[in-house]
């Protein structure tokens, strides 16, 4: 009897915790107007909008919610065995209630809601039959936790639409879309309803469970160790930061910052605490064209609110295909997306970072002058959305573009609160560990601030650096005034440290992490943790992916320590860009053998079985349960840019032979001849001469040059000079 009482109490307790989930992104009216929804509330809303479409005579068919109602009707009286279901259920009947009054004003998406709730329906098992075993298979009753947090799912996704100041307007991009939207759920759904009509076993449940929880663990642990001293009091007392952060605040939208690199990010994560907001930050680069020009921060930064709002994605595909641009090409086009992009959210963070590396001072006044003008409304009664940053050196240039702005300037004096202030928290968690003495871990303190000189990230990496120690010896070792890192080359030392322990492990640690780095300091974009696990999960020799065997059982962490992070969007990145310089530099990263490798991997993977043309519906299913297809996205927007930058490199003789072998084999799977006649530079022929070899010269050169031109320039080209048959099996995938 108490052990099922207590699992009536964990039941009870996890549905909170689902539902504490959802709520955290509804504001505080939306939860006081929900929290106390009935189904009977929801039934008389459905009527009164189905008595307003009789009167204003455009009638839909609403029996399309009958299987949806019956089901949770089922669902309602399971559930109350374990919990007060009308708490938990008003969070269902509320925001139902407000997408179907919502919608109905507009017939086209009211259809397709109507739609989208009769497919989940069909989803849902008529559950009151299998009551008996929800008693007595406690296991299965966590499969009702899953429906619900599905069911949540699907609300927040149809109500980050529908929140949209302008979703009319994007309707009709966006809708296209739908079951590219909700696949992923209904997917879910059909597996959850699987289980409990086989009524599976604990064992095929706990393999579900473990799953879908494979990479939350990590990314929890390491907010949690990077939460305290990233942001300093001092900035967010200041009156003119206070006026731009504040989100009730509409006047100094635009801010400029001046001082210590580095401060930006510290700024982007406290906006990304706010509830309710997109952040978008891009960091200018000196001498890199894709990252100091105005295209490229304008592609930085649509990319970004994408990915927080990706119910604009079918409308900015639409612009593209209209414009003819395979990527966005033209700063009139740009200024139009980034305008109906802000204005889609209801308050968006940009920050700028490094904008005074832009090669051209031209660059850098349309920047200023895009986002600036993106803050100005229209009319003097409307509301702008947006708040932008500006980080920069103070320099004389600079301040002709930013006159007229309020300014705020750093000082290493303010800077140093903030690490004296993180500095403390590590010297405390390094005397727990240590079992030091409270003199001796002020001493540690003290040291870390001191020799910071005002660089944040030299506090952080030492920090954890003397953290990671094995022993009270060797922190000792590390702390004397002989080896401590101090002075100009105080970071290059540390990166030394750091590197030497990593590489000095053990032979198979070091080889994964120098593997693990090597394709962080070349990757075109950064890569995601399920991206680079289907990497090393590719087996060449044999043609397979085999994750179970191959996939790393380590975190990212653990391989190579603080020289990387992992973002919220599953992303690994190094730790800073002076991370990849000194890797690169100290030939710790051999960027030559690095990017072969990447090639051979890439075009090796890209002619796998699995991705040949006109495979049937049931084989691409089962490559896809078996994650066959993890790294497609990343490996085929960037193999032909691998390439051209592994042709910029020097190589060793008879270095390239492998990676020759592996073009071939690519070139003669995919080969089709253009429709047209391509006219391809000299200039890639004569690069590509060392790999292709004569007979294969004009198609592999081909391949590369329309690929990277598919990506890059503009005009795109057209399906006759589309040489490679792969994008046949990406239609399939996307079908």
């Amino acid at each position: 009897m108490a052990a099922s009482l207590h699992q009536e109490q964990w039941q009870a307790a996890s549905f909170q915790s689902v539902l504490r989930n959802f709520t955290r992104s509804l504001t505080n009216e939306q939860k006081n107007q929900f929290s106390g929804t009935t189904l009977e509330d929801l039934h008389v809303a459905i009527e009164e909008v189905q008595q307003r479409q009789a009167l204003e005579k455009r009638l839909q068919s609403m029996s399309r919610l009958k299987r949806f109602l019956e089901g949770m009707k089922e669902y309602d009286k399971v559930i109350t065995v374990f919990l007060n279901s009308s708490q938990i259920l008003a969070f269902v009947w509320g925001p139902m209630k407000f997408l179907l009054q919502t919608a109905c004003t507009f017939s086209e998406a009211f259809d397709a809601l109507l739609d989208a709730y009769q497919q989940i329906g069909e989803h849902i098992p008529l559950l009151t039959q299998y009551e008996h075993h929800f008693r007595n298979q406690p296991h299965m009753a966590s499969v009702l936790r899953l429906f619900y947090e599905d069911l949540l799912d699907f609300h927040w996704k149809a109500m980050r639409h529908f929140k949209k100041p302008m979703w009319k307007q994007f309707f009709h991009a966006v809708w296209r879309s739908f079951d590219t939207e909700f696949g992923s759920i209904l997917r879910n759904l059909r597996i959850h309803r699987e289980l409990v009509e086989s009524q599976a076993n604990i064992t095929e449940f706990a393999e579900l469970m473990r799953n879908q929880e494979l990479t939350k663990s990590i990314l929890e642990k390491q907010e949690q160790e990077e939460t305290s001293g990233r942001l300093g009091k001092w900035l967010l007392a200041v009156k003119q930061f206070q006026t731009w952060f504040r989100q009730d605040s509409y006047s100094n939208q635009l801010l400029w910052l001046t001082g210590i690199p580095g401060a930006a990010s510290l700024v982007v994560e406290e906006a990304r605490k706010l509830s309710g907001v997109a952040v978008a930050f891009f960091y200018c680069k000196h001498q890199d064209a894709e990252r100091n020009t105005f295209l490229a921060v304008a592609r930085g930064i649509l990319a970004q609110l994408l990915h927080q709002d990706d119910n604009i994605l079918a409308y900015l595909y639409d612009e593209r295909s209209k414009s003819g641009q395979p990527t966005l090409q033209t700063a009139t086009l740009a200024r139009k997306l980034l305008k109906l992009t802000v204005k889609n959210h209801q308050k968006v963070y940009i920050i700028i970072d490094g904008i005074d590396e832009c090669d051209s001072g031209e660059e850098r006044r349309n920047i200023v002058t895009t986002f600036g003008a993106l803050c100005q409304p229209l009319n003097p009664n409307d509301v702008v959305p947006l708040r932008c940053l500006f980080v920069s050196q103070d320099d004389r240039s600079a301040q002709k573009d930013f006159s007229g702005m309020a300014a705020l300037r750093m000082t290493e004096a303010d800077m140093k609160k903030d690490i004296k202030a993180y500095a403390s928290i590590w010297s405390s968690k390094i005397r727990e560990k240590f079992e030091l003495s409270l003199k001796r871990q002020k001493k540690i303190e003290d040291e870390i601030t001191d020799n910071a000189e005002g660089m944040f990230l030299y506090a952080r990496l030492m920090s954890h650096h003397l953290y990671s120690q094995n022993s009270v010896k060797t922190l000792d070792h590390e702390l004397l005034p002989g080896v401590f890192p101090r002075g100009p080359a105080r970071l290059e030392e540390i990166y030394g440290r750091i590197t030497r322990r990593l590489l000095g492990a053990s032979d198979t640690l070091n080889s994964d992490a120098l593997k693990l780095l090597s394709w962080l300091v070349c990757a075109k974009r950064p890569l995601r943790w399920n991206e680079i696990q289907c990497a090393v999960s590719v087996d060449l020799d044999e043609q397979t992916v085999e994750w179970q065997d191959r996939r790393f059982r380590v975190n990212h962490k653990d391989l190579c320590g603080s020289l990387v992070d992992i973002h919220s969007d599953y992303s690994v990145n190094l730790v800073h860009r002076t991370a990849k310089g000194y890797l690169v530099e100290n030939n710790l990263v051999d960027m030559a053998f690095a990017e072969r490798s990447i090639v051979s991997l890439s075009v090796g993977y890209l002619s796998f079985p699995s991705f040949e043309v006109y495979l049937q519906a049931d084989e691409l299913e089962l490559y896809l349960s078996l994650g066959y297809y993890g790294l497609l996205d990343y490996a085929y927007a960037n193999w032909s840019r691998h390439v051209d930058k592994m042709l910029s490199l020097r190589h060793p003789d008879d270095a390239l032979q492998e990676v020759a072998e592996a073009l071939s084999i690519f070139a003669d799977m995919y080969w089709s001849p253009p429709g047209t006649k391509v006219s391809v530079p000299k200039s890639v022929i004569d690069r590509l001469k060392p790999i292709a070899g004569e007979d294969n010269t004009e198609r592999i050169a081909s391949a590369v040059y329309l690929s990277r031109k598919q990506l890059l320039s503009s005009p795109k080209p057209t399906p006759e000079e589309i040489p490679l048959q792969l994008e046949i099996t990406l239609l399939s995938l996307l079908k």
